[in-house]
């Protein structure tokens, strides 16, 4: 069973440090040209 709640604390944690570094890059070093949502076919 500690392995089933490691797995999700892993996780977790995984999830939580993308969005920390994606928040860090909105807030100290904001870029429009790389906060583009959609890709735009042309």
């Amino acid at each position: 069973m500690w392995i089933y709640y490691s797995a999700i604390l892993t996780g977790a944690v995984l999830m939580l440090l993308r969005y920390v570094i994606k928040l860090y890059h909105l807030v100290f070093r904001f870029d429009p040209a790389t906060m583009v949502i959609a890709v735009l076919d042309h």
